[in-house]
């Protein structure tokens, strides 16, 4: 009569030595799947190598990917900022200092001939005058403050021709 075969096994302490995972975390990978959970603290040698084996690869892919992506990310970074060190050195930027003081001068400007057109040109106009009368007026003065606006904008924010 033939011997029965007995598996080989490993005790979960000696399998702690050798792949320097706790005994809890070995229950813990064998409760997920990874491989055979022990039998009176004794794991399957051979099915429980190769699952933690496995559990290895996916780990270090997961690791790899995770790499890959923070590598991309920075790759993306660094492109995005020379892009902006391009843009800068190509006058595309204008420092906020520099900016500050010129839209103040912009909104003086702005200013001053709204003032003009509404407290000079258009309220000698208005004295005795009835709705129906003021807004053709009214809508007129609107339009033309809003060109003269439209072409201050313009002549603000024009690019300098590039040299070729």
């Amino acid at each position: 009569m033939p011997k029965p075969t007995t598996t080989p096994t490993i005790s979960g302490k000696k399998l702690a030595t050798i792949t320097g995972l706790s005994e809890e975390r070995q229950r813990q990978l064998a409760k997920a799947g990874h491989y055979p959970a022990p039998v009176r603290g004794q794991y399957e040698t051979i099915s429980t190598l190769t699952g933690l084996f496995a559990y290895f690869r996916e780990l270090a892919h997961r690791r790899n990917d995770q790499l890959k992506k923070e590598q991309e990310k920075l790759t993306r970074t660094k492109r995005e900022r020379a892009e902006e060190e391009l843009a800068v050195f190509r006058g595309q930027y204008v420092a906020v200092a520099e900016l500050g003081p010129s839209l103040r001068n912009f909104s003086l400007q702005q200013r001053a001939i709204l003032q003009r057109k509404l407290e000079i040109e258009l309220g000698p106009k208005l004295p005795g005058m009835t709705y129906p009368e003021l807004q053709p007026i009214l809508a007129a003065t609107v339009d033309e403050i809003c060109k003269i606006f439209e072409e201050g904008c313009q002549l603000w924010t024009a690019q300098p021709p590039a040299n070729s």
